[in-house]
């Protein structure tokens, strides 16, 4: 298992999995492209930062950020082809967050055996958008979700709140 994963650090890589990955902390796109080819991913945050040109390809692959961070900090020269991912945002009574930087996603998770505090930043659009019971999600005051699907409910035993951040 990898820690600390960088892709374009210093010129234009192309990397396509061959197999699934697992890193304990972070995986930054910096440049270059980056294809997980269906394989599955399983980390704790999936960071795509800076302005170069960057291309995210995810086709049918199961991201997994277990008590993690999506967080596109700057989506200017970014390509994302979501294929029919699903990203999952997983806790066991943690915070995560998915700043989203107003791209088109497949399905987004945000799932819990507990409870779990989350948060959602952008104008951002899904297939489906997934927020399981026990979950806390803040929205950012002024953006908007798009999903063809939504599937959030709670129970007697798990609360479900979605509010804004103001």
């Amino acid at each position: 298992v990898l820690t600390d994963i960088e892709i374009g650090t210093g010129n234009s890589s192309t990397i396509r999995l061959d197999e699934s990955l697992s890193f304990t902390d972070s995986l930054s796109l910096k440049s270059g492209h980056f294809n997980t080819n269906g394989k599955s991913v399983l980390g704790k945050k999936f960071v795509l930062i800076g302005n170069n040109s960057r291309t995210l390809t995810l086709g049918n692959s199961e991201i997994l950020l277990n008590d993690g961070i999506w967080n596109v900090a700057d989506p200017s020269n970014l390509t994302l082809s979501p294929g029919t991912s699903e990203i999952i945002l997983k806790s066991h009574g943690d915070t995560v967050s998915f700043t989203g930087g107003d791209l088109t996603y497949y399905d987004l998770r945000f799932q819990t055996d507990s409870v779990m505090t989350s948060s959602m930043t952008g104008s951002n659009s899904f297939n489906k958008l997934t927020v399981d019971p026990g979950n806390t999600l803040t929205l950012e005051s002024g953006s908007t979700q798009t999903a063809l699907q939504i599937a959030a409910s709670g129970n007697c035993v798990k609360d479900l709140t979605i509010q804004s951040d103001t």
